[in-house]
């Protein structure tokens, strides 16, 4: 009697360990939506997992017939990023895995790309403005030193030029202080550092002329960077020359 009650114990025992997880996936909010890709990831969990993925498009309920992007990936959690989509248009997405033959469908969400340009600088998310701000404006006032002498940082030089009492009126520094694209109201004035950066991207970002855009930063009283949009040459220009202006954000 004992040895069938161990049998049978022993018996449970394997049936229970090899009971097999069932098969369920989480697709999470995107962690960034671009005027051009999602990035976006994807849990997974169960056995017999022979396929993951992610499934878009324009209609809600997108499935593998599809646009579908397939990762290779054996991990719980996999990232995704899916590019080359229209700008303004609005997504669905849903994660799916193929689970003993059986394609599961995740939750689905809704994301809409951005209207403007949005370009990654390392950890940096850069927001362009869709067009020029201001064209052939000058920088500011000549003979006035406002501190705005930073390579790197565009937002500070600006609120430093809009600060300054005398830098009041048709400025490039002002223009791209009260801008209020996107429903956004911290828009500034490029660096030297982050014009280039646009400079690097303008077929990205489109509807950059060749000439002359104006940086915020400053090199003397009578003098501001700016960057040839031809060449991506900078150099120190007079205040009240006439140049382009386009404003960035930080997401």
């Amino acid at each position: 009697m004992k040895n069938l009650i161990f049998l049978m114990t022993f018996f449970f025992l394997i049936a229970c360990s090899s009971k097999e997880e069932p098969c369920e996936l989480i697709l999470d909010q995107p962690n960034l939506v671009t005027h051009n890709s999602v990035s976006v990831q994807l849990r997974v969990s169960g056995d017999n997992i022979s396929e993951r993925g992610l499934v878009i498009g324009t209609i809600p309920r997108p499935t593998v017939n599809d646009r579908r992007e397939v990762n290779t990936s054996q991990s719980s959690v996999i990232n995704f990023r899916i590019d080359s989509l229209q700008r303004n248009m609005t997504y669905y997405l849903r994660g799916y895995i193929r689970c003993d033959g059986d394609i599961i469908y995740s939750n689905e969400i809704g994301f809409t790309t951005s209207q403007f340009v949005v370009l990654e600088k390392g950890d940096v998310v850069i927001e362009v403005a869709s067009s020029d701000n201001a064209q052939l404006i000058p920088w500011g006032p000549m003979s006035q030193m406002v501190g705005a002498t930073s390579s790197t940082d565009g937002a500070s030089n600006t609120a430093l030029i809009a600060a300054d009492t005398s830098a009041t009126g048709s400025f490039a520094a002002n223009i791209c202080a009260n801008y209020a694209g996107n429903g956004k109201n911290d828009w500034y004035m490029p660096s030297e550092e982050e014009l280039l950066f646009l400079f690097q991207h303008r077929k990205e970002i489109g509807n950059i002329r060749p000439g002359a855009y104006w940086s915020s930063t400053e090199t003397s009283p009578n003098s501001a960077k700016l960057i040839n949009m031809i060449s991506g040459q900078s150099q120190d220009a007079p205040k009240d020359q006439l140049a382009d202006c386009r404003c960035i954000r930080v997401q």
